[in-house]
């Protein structure tokens, strides 16, 4: 049964991600024209819409299974937003490089401003996306130590 609330955090962290992103996307506020994910699956020759969101919730979901599986039973919140952390590592260095951003986003305005793969601002890129997994980190660490090792929830969360 723990796998199906690990599964269940993890579509909750995703499609709270998903929110905030789209929502600073609307108001110009991100480096990008369109989320990692969806610049991936293009990078892919796939179709950006809807690939790039199952791609999404596909990996948000499989990746709190994942955190579940590695610390099962000694999850913590700190837990959770380090390996939010982690998983933004990955982002910057293997991810972005593919989809042709670079390291860290460092190829910030190396494409035409009608590209679909621009990136106007590696800072922005870097502090954005390190923003929504740190969210995303910190849901499933509060979900799954709370649910999967059945401790109490608290508000505020205490940092083990």
């Amino acid at each position: 049964m723990g796998y199906i609330k690990a599964l269940i955090s993890g579509a909750l962290a995703t499609s709270v991600v998903i929110g905030c992103m789209f929502y600073a996307l609307l108001n110009d506020m991100l480096p990008f024209y369109m989320p990692p994910a969806e610049a991936y699956a293009l990078r892919l020759g796939l179709p950006s819409q809807p690939t790039g969101i199952i791609i999404q919730f596909v990996t948000g979901i499989y990746l709190s299974f994942l955190f579940w599986q590695m610390f099962e039973g000694k999850m913590t919140i700190l837990k959770g937003v380090l390996f939010g952390i982690a998983l933004w590592l990955i982002l910057q260095v293997v991810v972005a490089p593919v989809i042709g951003w670079g390291f860290f986003g460092t190829n910030s305005g190396t494409t035409t401003a009608t590209s679909p793969f621009e990136l106007t601002s590696t800072w922005k890129f870097i502090f954005y996306t390190f923003i929504f997994y740190v969210i995303y980190g910190l849901i499933i660490g509060i979900c799954n130590s709370r649910w999967l090792n059945n401790e109490k929830f608290q508000w505020p969360p205490k940092f083990k």
